[in-house]
């Protein structure tokens, strides 16, 4: 367990979580341990916008890939235990034998099919999915005032993203428009088809360089270009965020790899 003394350490001189502290983080929800990380930490999180995309971006790659963080010691190790029994190796080497032979099996049909398995609107469907609400009402309330926002996130987080957009594009016509705003739009109109306008959204708010959202944006909007086969845009974008190196790197690349 983690010494009380021990828990400043795990945020950094900009008062943010650290490498560490997004970790146990991301380790918490992979066990739906969240209830015994220390108060203050949860605290921070629940009021900080930033820090909360970085935990929900790092889960996100995890959790869909299937691999795991390295066990924290944290929540102590009959945690890990109990959720994960040791492995029958015996199975384990069956296991990869079997995949060895199928991942042959499947270069040799590509090869003598010589074309993609996937096209780039296959592509899209994969790796889409609309980027989590990650504020709260408090938050809304205190930067923004704006009940509409709250009435558009709200129908948001229930899916329904063609009522969302339609409160969104009100929200976009005043002159000054927040990063928050364009954000969400930019989903909405990918979740509903509306490329075009996601394209807009999201080259709106790269403009921004202060924006929290400006690595998902680049995501986002490399997305969009693969869905208009824009191809060229897309790659630019993806590439833009490996050479960042950040917690995106492995999808992007992955998805670089994979465009036809």
């Amino acid at each position: 367990m983690l010494e009380t003394s021990n828990i400043d350490k795990l945020f950094n001189e900009s008062g943010h979580l650290t490498e560490e502290g997004i970790a146990i983080w991301v380790d918490a929800l992979q066990y739906k341990t969240e209830e015994r990380l220390p108060q203050k930490i949860r605290a921070h999180v629940e009021t900080c916008l930033e820090c909360k995309s970085a935990i929900i971006d790092t889960f996100s790659i995890f959790d869909q890939e299937g691999h795991s963080l390295t066990q924290h010691p944290y929540f102590g190790d009959e945690v890990h235990k109990q959720k994960r029994p040791a492995r029958n190796t015996t199975n384990l080497w069956l296991k990869i034998a079997a995949s060895v032979i199928l991942l042959i099996s499947i270069i040799i049909v590509l090869l003598l099919q010589f074309k993609p398995t996937n096209n780039n609107k296959d592509l899209f469907a994969e790796y889409f999915s609309p980027y989590p609400n990650i504020l709260t009402e408090r938050n809304i309330t205190k930067e923004y005032d704006n009940k509409l926002l709250i009435v558009a996130l709200d129908n948001y987080d229930k899916g329904e993203f063609n009522k969302a957009n339609q409160i969104f594009e009100e929200l976009v016509k005043p002159e000054v428009v927040s990063d928050t705003v364009l954000f969400y739009y930019g989903n909405t109109s990918l979740a509903t088809g509306d490329t075009d306008q996601a394209i807009k959204s999201f080259e709106q708010l790269l403009l921004d360089t202060d924006s929290r959202f400006l690595l998902q944006a680049e995501w986002y909007l490399a997305l969009a270009y693969l869905s208009e086969n824009k191809v060229d845009q897309c790659r630019l974008y993806l590439k833009k965020i490996i050479e960042k190196e950040t917690h995106l790197n492995i999808k992007a690349q992955e998805l670089f790899n994979k465009i036809g």
